[in-house]
């Protein structure tokens, strides 16, 4: 059972082998980030693609946030937003809000160049979700789609108040105390 969760990476409660997989994940990370870097290696954005994508498969979200950011940058690979895209929203799923908001300006993007509502909407509804959790840049975007009527109704009130939360975060972004 073990080794048929690490080959398959899938990560089940907190079992030994489920904790086996994520350290083993963890490692391939550490070793894409190094070749991504040249930090004890020599740089090598294709290496790091590669260890970055063995890594994400076994579900560290760490290493999907690198591909999808290489991706974007068109490091090791050729550029691709579609798939940095498709990247950005595995790290959403599972739970991380860089991955959420990163794809929420991406759906924008798009929304606008392809004249598609259904991206906006859901960028709105992802962004509102990672807000709710108190992420500032989320919030920040979010303000911005209340300004604008993008993905739904405009409402300076609502745009306001979530500017507010963006400029007093924790880690409050400077887009939304310049809004203020």
């Amino acid at each position: 059972k073990a080794a048929r969760s690490y080959r398959t990476g899938h990560l089940s409660g907190n079992s030994a082998a489920g904790s086996e997989v994520r350290e083993g994940a963890r490692a391939l990370y550490k070793l894409a980030k190094r070749f991504l870097d040249g930090k004890g290696v020599r740089q090598d954005h294709f290496k790091a693609v590669d260890w970055a994508a063995r890594s994400s498969i076994k579900g560290y979200t760490p290493a999907t946030l690198m591909l999808a950011d290489c991706y974007s940058a068109g490091l090791g690979v050729p550029r691709d937003e579609k798939i940095a895209l498709r990247c950005y929203r595995n790290a959403a799923l599972r739970g991380d809000s860089r991955g959420a908001v990163e794809m929420s300006k991406r759906l924008l993007l798009l929304s606008r160049q392809e004249n598609d509502e259904d991206k906006a909407k859901e960028a709105r509804r992802w962004l509102h979700m990672t807000a709710l959790d108190g992420d500032s840049e989320a919030a920040c975007l979010l303000a911005y789609c209340w300004v604008n009527g993008t993905g739904g109704d405009q409402d300076a009130g609502e745009a306001r108040r979530l500017f507010l939360q963006a400029a007093t975060a924790e880690n409050p972004s400077p887009d939304a105390q310049f809004q203020l």
